[in-house]
């Protein structure tokens, strides 16, 4: 899960795409990894079957026993640090609000890697989990800055004054030609 670990390294210490699922899955699929389908009549996925817990559409079991003798059914990050810690899954989460979360079991062994990208939407009040595979046929592509290539801009040619030839000057104005009631008027304006 090479991968994972480098979108999860790429993605750290910022939030992925400020609540844009869009731009949070082309985010991620440069780097490997989709949103994967359950297709009809086939097995599900470690990750899918995680979501469909996280959904809500599976009973999973998990549940916590409080010291009053209540128990809580487990939803959320706690449901998932349950299932890492119980199935040894190494489970991240890619959230297009927050930094990525990496939930590690206890096991000093390498374990398997769940990756999973939880969408909020402040403005509209809804949110998602998403199961993430590798993608296929992918090929590591480097990002490159744009650049257009402009042309050189042709300046006209320098001409030097003739040796000896006097400087180019304005005409003096003729302040002769201002009639007093011109000037009369602009002071009224100008006090």
């Amino acid at each position: 899960m090479a991968r994972v670990n480098e979108a999860f390294d790429s993605a750290s210490g910022k939030p992925l795409a400020k609540e844009n699922l869009r731009r949070a899955t082309r985010w991620l699929h440069f780097r490997g990894l989709v949103v994967s389908e359950l297709i009809a009549g086939s097995e599900p996925t470690l990750a899918q079957q995680i979501v469909r817990y996280l959904r809500n559409e599976v009973l999973h079991g998990f549940r916590l026993c409080m010291s009053d003798g209540n128990t809580v059914v487990l939803k959320g990050v706690l449901l998932l640090v349950a299932i890492a810690h119980l199935y040894a899954v190494r489970i991240v989460i890619f959230s297009t609000r927050r930094k990525p979360v990496e939930i590690s079991p206890d096991t000093g062994r390498e374990c398997h890697t769940v990756a999973l990208l939880n969408h909020q939407d402040s403005i509209l009040s809804t949110g998602g989990w998403y199961p993430l595979e590798l993608a296929k046929n992918w090929v590591k592509r480097i990002a490159t800055p744009h650049m257009t290539f402009t042309p050189p801009m042709a300046s006209p040619a320098a001409v030097q004054r003739p040796q000896g030839a006097a400087p180019k000057r304005r005409a003096p104005a003729n302040y002769a030609s201002i009639s007093d009631d011109t000037l009369r008027d602009l002071l009224r304006l100008v006090m």
